[in-house]
């Protein structure tokens, strides 16, 4: 009797439902996703010990079937968070898409001289935009069977990945474009988002933006930069209409911007890519909406 409910509730679900992974797992079976965790792809470092370091951990599903993968960098307003955020994205990405992963940490804006009080103080942003160029690096690398790989952030790690649209030329060092760039619940434009604060936080976030921006908020906003300059490849900006702690203008401005240079670039503000506050997007029923929408954009 028990085998014949468990049956049921297997067969009541979907993968359209749980997501690949997920329903794989519900039946017992392995998803076929193969991870290496704490994987550097700066100096020689322990990358279970601090999550403010150049690390991440690579998700594939086995023999080189993958000519697709993105890195992912997770939020925190570039002075905290962790590469675990994007555990859920990358294995239904993987398990429903055969889109290999690598969620990767970058160092915090505090460890890299950042502070809130001096506007002599660097702009720790530019340095962390370079620290995702050298884990570009490092993935295609470790993986060379893997064709188009597309850089994509959560929150500040949104910033970081389209700010490499516009910048990637002189941060690259003669690497190939990415295939493309994306940005989930992104901060695009630093001044937008300080008057945003200002008014919904009471400047809650004023010292850590300060710590990421310095004195060049403009230079480093990539919706003030696409004003000038192309994307050097695809964007597509993402939004939850649930999201109360970043504000939707901040994606509509980004893909004003880089629509105007021609097309190829996508815009999602009214949930069919991502549901839920801000955090959520990366969780449940939305990671797996959000995999199904990145895999569409790739293909």
């Amino acid at each position: 009797k028990l085998q014949f409910l468990y049956l049921i509730a297997v067969s009541a679900a979907s993968p359209q439902m749980l997501g690949a992974a997920a329903f794989m797992g519900a039946l017992g079976v392995a998803a076929g996703v193969h991870v290496r965790a704490g994987v550097p792809y700066g100096a020689a470092q322990d990358c279970g010990a601090c999550p403010s370091c150049t690390c991440f951990d690579l998700y594939e599903g086995g023999g080189g079937a993958e000519t697709k993968a993105v890195l992912f960098l997770h939020g925190g307003l570039w002075y905290s968070g962790t590469r675990g955020v994007g555990d859920a994205l990358c294995r239904e990405l993987v398990a429903g898409h055969r889109v290999a992963c690598a969620s990767a940490d970058y160092v915090f804006s505090q460890d890299l001289g950042g502070c809130c009080t001096n506007s002599t103080c660097p702009a720790t942003a530019a340095r962390q935009a370079d620290e995702v160029v050298s884990a570009y690096a490092a993935v295609k690398a470790r993986m060379p069977h893997v064709r188009d790989v597309y850089i994509a952030g959560h929150s500040a790690g949104g910033h970081l990945a389209l700010l490499l649209s516009v910048s990637w030329a002189r941060r690259a060092r003669g690497l190939p474009v990415p295939a493309g760039f994306i940005g989930v619940e992104g901060i695009y434009d630093a001044a937008m988002w300080s008057d945003y604060d200002a008014r919904r936080f009471g400047g809650a976030f004023a010292c850590v933006t300060q710590q990421a921006f310095g004195p060049e908020a403009s230079r480093l906003s990539p919706a003030a930069l696409v004003a000038t300059r192309p994307p050097l490849a695809p964007t597509f900006v993402i939004h939850s209409p649930q999201d109360t702690y970043v504000q939707a203008a901040q994606a509509r401005e980004m893909h004003d911007g880089a629509r105007q240079w021609g097309g190829g670039h996508a815009i999602d503000v009214e949930g069919r890519c991502a549901a839920g506050e801000h955090d959520a997007t990366l969780q449940g029923a939305s990671a797996v909406k959000l995999a199904a929408c990145l895999a569409e954009f790739m293909a």
